[in-house]
């Protein structure tokens, strides 16, 4: 398919003017504009840029390249910089060119140089991107089929309504908010925090060295960290959440049927909050810290464990090593 290129009015997010090093002068700008394919999808491979999308109405995906830096340094900083923009059937690709390392060598710019790409697509359309060092921002309330994809270096973050988010970063945060509760949600994050605000069937976190912390309301729930805390509000099902280093807080609306509760904290507390009406049976350990709790059972001679006197109840099995452990009944 032929590409078309024509200028147009492109719509600048109001978040843009404090990224890409807003204060150097624009050296270079350009515009692209693709047919869209509601059963297509944009997917971006870049090097060195941030990415900011936005949904719009229409049939027609628009992107924008900027490049902000030193004039004296204007022809290699287009060649740093620039990419390429391509229909591949019913997809829009957005990507650096190939460079070999052997051919290619990076100049030395100062810190007042950066690109963003902007992207207005249409509802529906998939969200799938690559970026090597680059911060990611999607805003949309359109509903869509996924978004997908991760950073090595920078910030995720994701403001839509999306049956399946799929998001990772190497080094930075990941933040989603949801408008609409999403089938599935995994976020993976090497060294950052993640916050979640909205609603998933299934939410799957994993962060090497991080806080997580999730609000909304969640069915089934599988969140691990090594280093960090984790505090989650709003579920209704099961939870496998645990941490090295870090408390854990979980609080229930209600327990489904079904549901499951396990939790390991090394080196932190365990609070877990369940509606009053709920049964609870297993057992809580600990072996350097206190438990208490609202719900009945019985306690060893040491008191560092809990039998849950429920026979028919939620199974629970929650073990600290140095960290109390907090069983509440809530509203």
């Amino acid at each position: 398919m032929k590409t078309s290129i024509a200028p147009f009015a492109f719509l600048v997010l109001a978040a843009s003017a404090g990224i890409a090093h807003a204060d150097s002068p624009v050296i270079y700008s350009h515009q692209w504009s693709l047919p869209a394919h509601t059963d297509g999808a944009v997917r971006l491979e870049l090097d060195t840029h941030d990415v900011r999308m936005h949904v719009v109405p229409g049939d027609v995906v628009k992107v924008s390249l900027t490049i902000r830096g030193d004039a004296n340094d204007r022809q290699e900083l287009i060649d740093r910089y620039k990419i390429n923009v391509s229909a591949e059937g019913n997809d829009v690709v957005i990507a650096s060119p190939y460079r070999d390392d052997d051919d290619w060598h990076w100049f030395s710019f100062g810190n007042d140089s950066g690109a963003l790409v902007e992207v207005a697509l249409p509802p529906a359309m998939a969200v799938h991107f690559k970026l090597d060092t680059g911060d990611f921002r999607f805003d949309g309330e359109a509903d869509r089929a996924s978004v997908s994809g991760r950073t090595d270096t920078g910030d995720v973050r994701v403001h839509a309504a999306s049956r399946r988010l799929d998001l990772a970063t190497d080094t930075g945060d990941v933040q989603v908010r949801l408008s609409q509760p999403a089938e599935t949600v995994s976020i993976g994050v090497d060294t950052g925090d993640v916050r979640i605000d909205g609603g998933a069937k299934r939410l799957d976190i994993n962060a090497d060295t991080g806080s997580i912390t999730a609000s909304g309301l969640f069915g089934d729930a599988e969140i691990r960290t090594d280093t960090g805390d984790i505090d989650i509000t709003g579920l209704e099902g099961s939870l496998k959440a645990s941490t090295d280093t870090g408390d854990v807080s979980a609080r229930w609306r209600q327990a489904a049927a079904g549901t499951r509760i396990e939790i390991v904290a090394d080196s932190g507390d365990a609070t877990v909050i369940l509606p009053a009406g709920a049964r609870l049976s297993g057992k809580v350990t600990t072996d350097g810290g206190t438990i208490s709790s609202d719900f009945a059972g019985d306690f060893n001679e040491d008191r560092d464990v809990l039998a849950l006197s429920g026979t028919s109840g939620v199974p629970v099995d929650i073990r600290t090593d140095t960290g109390d452990v907090e069983l509440r009944k809530g509203e």
